[in-house]
């Protein structure tokens, strides 16, 4: 009865032990599925907010194949999920650009590192339907095991680049006569007098302005003056080469900058442009007479002592 005892004994602590291991795997599979409905919650989450983002957001496993598109993508590209899925990163662009891009993703594989991680670079990309676009890209780059998985996001910025440009073209445009302004006067110059000095080319200008410009105005409005001043530069570019610039210095003053051309051929063109404007028939003034000053550019000249020059 004793050696019975005791078995029953064993036997009931091996019940406990089997109760409490099978109580520990409940717990487990317990914690198990909260992590998996967190992470199923988190997923959830992720793909929520990337597809509703604004920007497009690409993932790529580590041979820079497409596991993930967002709308946006979708918007900014043109191909959908389906279309894209699997797909190689270069298909995103342009032909120019893809040495480049597989370089980096080698780089990444053989480094770890990614030169665009936690910052923003500027490139092109290419649509489905072949346009080539501005982009602000910004990579970062994941481990899960031994496997590399890279994120990106973009947005396409064609039209932060068109503003751009607009900007930066009013910024050196008279408004009036749709001329190059002073300040694009001395752009010009500083390079043109830096490409003379190291080629020994010549530079001209020519410097005019409209005989008896204030009596325009006073005899018949500054609306007719305004007329008269877009007529003119309209007259004056027909007459120019396409290396020729022509800048509005102000009031009725303009200046012509010839690069690699000497006095006499400056003389020439200022005298082609004079008699274009004298036979042309203005309205309500009839004819307007354009005087001019034309000099060449010399050893120790800047863009303040050619244009004096020219104005003497």
């Amino acid at each position: 009865m004793l050696d019975n005892d005791k078995s029953t004994e064993m036997l009931l602590e091996e019940l406990n032990e089997l109760r409490l291991e099978v109580s520990k795997l409940k717990e487990s599979e317990a914690r198990l599925k909260q992590k998996e409905k967190e992470l199923q919650e988190n997923e959830d989450k992720f793909r929520t907010i990337a597809q509703t983002a604004i920007d497009a957001i690409i993932l790529a496993d580590v041979h820079g194949n497409i596991i993930f598109w967002n709308k946006s993508a979708q918007s900014i590209f043109g191909y959908t999920e389906d279309e894209i899925f699997g797909k190689s990163l270069n298909i995103l662009m342009p032909e120019r650009y893809r040495a480049a891009h597989i370089k980096g993703l080698e780089r990444i594989k053989s480094t770890g590192k990614s030169v665009y991680i936690g910052k923003t670079t500027e490139m092109h990309a290419l649509k489905k339907n072949g346009d080539v676009f501005p982009i602000e890209l910004s990579v970062s780059m994941w481990k899960t095991g031994e496997e590399y998985y890279y994120s990106g996001i973009l947005r396409d910025i064609t039209k932060r680049k068109n503003l751009e440009s607009e900007l930066k073209t009013l910024a050196v445009t008279d408004t009036l006569t749709q001329v190059f302004n002073r300040t694009k006067y001395y752009e010009i110059m500083e390079r043109e007098i830096e490409r003379t000095k190291r080629y020994d080319h010549p530079l001209s200008i020519i410097m005019f302005d409209i005989d008896h410009f204030k009596k325009v105005n006073d005899m018949y409005g500054h609306t007719v003056g305004d007329y008269v001043l877009q007529t003119l530069t309209q007259i004056v570019q027909e007459t120019l080469r396409e290396t020729d610039y022509l800048v509005r210095w102000g009031g009725e003053e303009f200046i012509v900058i010839a690069p690699d051309t000497d006095l006499k051929k400056a003389e020439i063109l200022a005298e082609r442009t004079r008699k274009a404007s004298e036979k042309y028939k203005y309205d309500n003034t009839g004819t307007i007479t354009v005087s001019f000053g034309v000099t060449q550019f010399i050893k120790g000249d800047n863009e303040e002592t050619i244009i004096k020059r020219a104005d003497d």
